[in-house]
């Protein structure tokens, strides 16, 4: 479902229908009191974001060579330690960095990286993919080990200003040898995801109940 969905915040668009639906029942079922707490409850809540404070105009050449965080670029999805001069948006997604080897890039999604180095000597390879909790490499189907055979570029030295770009050095030395890296999700992905189906069970639950009394 996360490589369907993609953006979290996609699911603000069924939020806001069924918000008004919500919104409908109340008015028809509850009393007018009720309803007109809690839009003065909703003006209040938003009251700092019923005008902009400030508008902003940029011409085409401020994003000649932009490398900041921006809606539609990899930068949204950068971790905190990510320098975006040193990680340009046209990078391979697998680039070698020592060695003499050949890479051949497989099967890329939101979650899945897959690739085959054939690697004639001792080399090394750098995923531009960035690190978040939950990474797994395998090689050959065999699990790999954060910090023995690769390793977070930088994390150790945020804030210098050398390569922190965040990404992902791979150790490599097997002719034919076929990886994969994974992104699981997190425990605070998967307990929102629970919260999320309760909420649903729950709303569920009460318009079951209103309908029967």
């Amino acid at each position: 479902m996360k490589t369907i969905i993609d953006f979290p915040w996609r699911w603000f668009g069924l939020l806001a229908l069924i918000m008004g639906y919500i919104g409908a029942y109340l008015v028809k079922n509850t009393s007018k009191l009720l309803v007109v707490v809690l839009l003065i409850a909703v003006l209040i809540a938003n009251r700092n974001h019923l005008r902009v404070n400030e508008t902003v105009t940029y011409g085409d050449e401020a994003y000649d060579h932009f490398t900041g965080t921006a809606t539609a670029t990899t930068n949204e999805y950068t971790p905190k330690w990510h320098d975006a001069a040193q990680f340009p948006l046209n990078s391979p997604r697998v680039e070698k960095l020592e060695g003499d080897l050949t890479i051949t890039i497989g099967k890329f999604t939101a979650d899945t990286q897959e690739f085959k180095v054939d690697a004639k000597t001792v080399g090394v390879v750098r995923i531009n993919r960035f690190y978040f909790p939950e990474t797994t490499i395998y090689k050959n189907g065999q699990k790999l080990q954060k910090d023995i055979d690769w390793e977070i570029i930088g994390q150790r030295t945020f804030g210098a200003r050398f390569d922190d770009s965040g990404t992902i050095k791979l150790k490599v030395a097997s002719p034919g040898a076929e990886f994969v890296l994974r992104q699981d999700e997190t425990n605070l992905q998967k307990n929102a995801n629970y919260l999320s189906l309760l909420g649903l069970i729950l709303i569920g639950g009460v318009f079951y109940v209103a309908k029967k009394i």
